[in-house]
Parts: C-alpha cells; sequence; structure tokens
C-alpha cells in the first residue's frame, strides 16, 4: 500500500504460473482523480497525440482566416467524435464519454496561433464498488 501511495505502478501474481495483474495503475501526482490514475492520464496522452496528428496538415499551409478556423474545428469535432464512438472494447469502453469545444480562435497576442479550448468528458476506473443490502 504505501508503494502504491507513493505512485508505483504495482504488477501481482497471486501463484507461480498464474497471470500477472496490474494492481492499482497510479501516479506520483496525487492532485485530483484526473491525474493520480494512470489510465486516465494516458487516455488523454492517446487523445492528444490523436489530436496533434489530426492538426498537423495545417501547420505551416494555412493561412488562418473563418475557413481554415471551420476546417481546424472540425477536425478537432472528427477526431473526438471518432475517440467517443469508434474505440470500444470490452474492459474500457470508448476513450470518451463526451466533449465540448469551448472555442476555437486566432491567439490575441500572437497571431500566427490557433487556440483550442475543449473539455474532455474521460471515462473513469471502477476502484470500488458499493453495495447496500436491504432486507
Amino acid at each position: 500500500n504505501r508503494l502504491a501511495d507513493e505512485g508505483y505502478w504495482i504488477v501481482m501474481q497471486d501463484a507461480i504460473g498464474a497471470t500477472p495483474y496490474v494492481r492499482h495503475q497510479l501516479t506520483t501526482d496525487h492532485s485530483s482523480l484526473n491525474t493520480s490514475e494512470d489510465s486516465i492520464t494516458t487516455n488523454v496522452d492517446s487523445i492528444s497525440f490523436g489530436l496533434r496528428r489530426a492538426l498537423a496538415p495545417y501547420i505551416g499551409k494555412y493561412n488562418i482566416n473563418k475557413g481554415s478556423i471551420a476546417l481546424i474545428r472540425a477536425t478537432i469535432f472528427n477526431e473526438l467524435s471518432f475517440r467517443e464512438t469508434s474505440t470500444f472494447t470490452v474492459r474500457a469502453g470508448n476513450q470518451l464519454n463526451g466533449f465540448k469545444i469551448n472555442k476555437v480562435v486566432q491567439n490575441a497576442t500572437f497571431k500566427d496561433r490557433v487556440d483550442a479550448e475543449v473539455v474532455l468528458e474521460v471515462p473513469y476506473p471502477v476502484n470500488f464498488i458499493t453495495v447496500t443490502l436491504i432486507v
């Protein structure tokens, strides 16, 4: 438990020859559930890499205007929609439960930058199950 509290990734095996399993995947940042659960941080990393790959064709090839802003917004929407609907596994579900694009705008100070802000609704791990029995 002490190792887990310090953010160590613990792999266990109940008996020799049994299938190893992850006890609990924690990071060293315990400030919130979003930063302490490795499954959440790696999921968000995967989503960010997908967005970077999807947006790379615009960098250095487009000018910032209403049309390119609309294309960038659509690209973000399409990538996140894919993560929300087409990444399903039985244990994990989809990578996203939902998202909201708050803004896609030209940066007010650095005119050669586009700022996008997106709120992600990520799935959380099942860490506890509480059963209440009423007789």
